[in-house]
């Protein structure tokens, strides 16, 4: 589906420019032009579950107690600890960013298509929080040395956490436009945007977090078929800008790729709702 839709993408990125040139030698009712849009998104489910085994075990802290060890009847002591696995919850918000050629037929239906770039909107890092708060209110996941989550003295917890990371290979967006009137339009269309997943190891000690590593775990394709209405400025004079509101709405498809450093990390394909609030400019060349 991603291959299909960057395809058809990048076809219509060329064939839009050559399809307005042509029109505008035969009629005056084609217009080139360029779209600027950005809007504000959010999904019904955003999480992920079974961080891979080599992500949740820590190291001890080589500043520890030696009269913490042994611990959990190791013997000899154990050297590693591993966190539980737990569902991490991701932040269910984001805003992207796209610029669009586009062509607009018989000052009625507007075609446009391009790169569309996702950074997260509030990027999930790793935060100290007290051991008694609940998963809900934590984006670490973390271990004592008596495989628990209260803090004491003598060791440092060791977490592991999920941060969202901006992908920086732009996604894309096609969408068609039907103009009802001056004002009002209906937008039905395309995208798919990205995100990258990084796993964070580290120790929680004196109620600030020490980084160990960080490592890739996986890239998150949005797929987002919409549709919806928006609302034009009236355009007084001529203007070659016009600026419009969009509400979008639709099912998403949420898929992962495993990075190359969590062979064994699965993701499996989820589905829920997406409602997005659009900005939109479009400028096109008067003749």
């Amino acid at each position: 589906m991603r291959r299909r839709l960057v395809v058809l993408s990048i076809c219509l990125l060329f064939a839009i420019p050559a399809a307005a040139e042509k029109g505008n030698q035969q009629s005056s009712s084609v217009q080139f032009g360029i779209g600027i849009s950005g809007g504000f998104w959010g999904v019904s489910q955003f999480k992920i579950q079974h961080i891979p085994l080599e992500f949740r075990q820590v190291p001890v802290h080589p500043d520890r107690n030696p009269a913490d060890f042994p611990f959990n009847n190791d013997d000899p002591p154990s050297e590693i600890r591993t966190v539980n696995d737990d569902t991490v919850n991701l932040f269910p918000i984001g805003w992207d960013i796209a610029v669009t050629p586009q062509v607009l037929f018989r000052n009625k239906y507007l075609l446009r298509a391009g790169p569309q770039w996702s950074p997260p909107l509030y990027p999930l890092h790793p935060v100290a929080v007290p051991g008694t708060a609940s998963a809900s209110e934590r984006n670490t996941r973390e271990q004592n040395q008596m495989g628990t989550i209260l803090r004491g003295t003598g060791t440092s917890l060791t977490y592991y956490a999920v941060e969202q990371r901006i992908n920086y290979i732009p996604g894309a967006l096609a969408q068609l436009e039907a103009r009802k009137g001056a004002v009002f339009s209906f937008i039905a269309g395309m995208s798919m945007t990205s995100c990258r997943l990084v796993v964070e190891r580290g120790y929680d000690r004196y109620n600030s977090l020490e980084t160990l590593d960080r490592s890739s775990l996986a890239t998150l394709y949005f797929y987002f078929p919409h549709a919806g209405i928006r609302l034009t400025n009236t355009d007084e004079g001529g203007r070659n800008w016009k600026g419009g509101l969009a509400l979008l709405a639709g099912p998403v498809f949420i898929q992962g790729r495993a990075a190359s450093t969590a062979p064994n990390f699965q993701f499996s394909t989820t589905r829920g709702f997406m409602v997005k609030i659009e900005v939109l400019f479009d400028y096109f060349h008067q003749h």
